[in-house]
């Protein structure tokens, strides 16, 4: 009997502008302590706060493959990493099209191709091969994204003012004067998850350092229907390039822990994301870089399961 022969495709999420690379996993540490990640520098090299023409952004130097350090583009709502051609150029690695890789991105779905990697190494973290794929490069300038994949027992310190961003293992320091600190619940996409409330409607956010824009569901848009009725046209591209149109609407008073937001904004959509997520009946929200980018310090403690923010003076 002749037999034939099937493609398999490989489901792999990405979230705000990251992907999720299920075989990329984490490989035994050794005992011996590696080097913390320091990064300074006089011009925003890795971490950029937001500014008045400017969204800002967060970058991790991550060498794959033992070459690099490359500029990758820290996405706590990513379970792992993905890179831009010109990485995989740099790499020499052969690009694998035989298996489709699909993407499902914040707007959308890709087909897109992978190489196989030996190890991604960030700070203390070393990573296990697999697949890693290769995306459009939507990354303002950077070379792909980091997820966060391997981050369980580590600690993420985020300095705007000062350009620095060091990855290093928990020691489960508590909150300084100063931070407000809020609990975070991980599911099964290790989306860090925390409850808000935007004008006293309850919500759902998902801390996205990897997006721009901060998304809300309809269902959200709904509860604040009669204090949130108007807005312009804003429109959301995600990672496969797809784009969506939502509202942007300056919404109530936005309170995070013992933090209060006054004269934001959120983009309302209902992106293809949030229907995969299954988080589009109650009122959710991606938090992204365009409120991130504007505070004085972001610590996030995996271990701890919580974040510790200080405002901008």
């Amino acid at each position: 009997m002749k037999s034939k022969r099937y493609t398999k495709q490989l489901y792999i999420l990405l979230t705000a502008v990251a992907a999720v690379v299920p075989a990329i996993g984490v490989a035994q540490e050794t005992q011996t302590e590696k080097p913390v990640v320091v990064v300074e520098g006089n011009e925003p090299k890795y971490v950029a706060p937001n500014t008045l023409d400017r969204i800002g952004r967060i970058w991790a130097p991550v060498k794959i493959n033992g070459k690099g350090p490359f500029r990758l583009v820290l996405d706590t709502s990513a379970s792992s990493s993905a890179i831009v051609a010109s990485v995989a150029d740099r790499l020499e690695a052969p690009t694998q099209q035989a298996n489709n890789v699909k993407l499902v991105g914040v707007t959308g779905t890709a087909v897109v191709p992978f190489i196989n990697v030996s190890s991604l190494e960030v700070g203390d973290i070393m990573l296990a091969g697999g697949r890693l794929p290769i995306v459009a490069d939507v990354f303002g300038g950077a070379e792909g994204v980091l997820g966060p994949k391997g981050f369980d027992d580590k600690r993420i310190f985020i300095d705007f003012r000062n350009d620095l961003i060091r990855i290093q293992r928990s020691n489960n320091k508590p909150a300084e004067h100063g931070f407000t600190r809020v609990k975070v619940v991980k599911d099964r996409h290790e989306l860090l998850m925390f409850d808000i409330k935007v004008g006293g409607v309850k919500t759902k956010a998902i801390l996205s350092t990897g997006g721009q824009q901060t998304i809300g569901n309809n269902a959200l848009r709904d509860a604040l229907l009669k204090r949130a009725n108007e807005g312009k046209d804003e429109s959301i591209v995600g990672v496969t390039l797809d784009v969506v149109t939502g509202k942007s609407i300056a919404v109530p008073p936005v309170v995070i822990g013992d933090l209060l937001l006054q004269n934001m904004r959120i983009t309302f959509a209902d992106p293809y994301i949030f229907e995969q997520w299954k988080m589009n009946r109650e009122p959710a929200m991606l938090i992204g870089m365009d409120f991130i980018g504007s505070l004085d310090t972001l610590i996030i403690d995996y271990k701890m399961e919580e974040l510790q923010m200080r405002a901008r003076r």
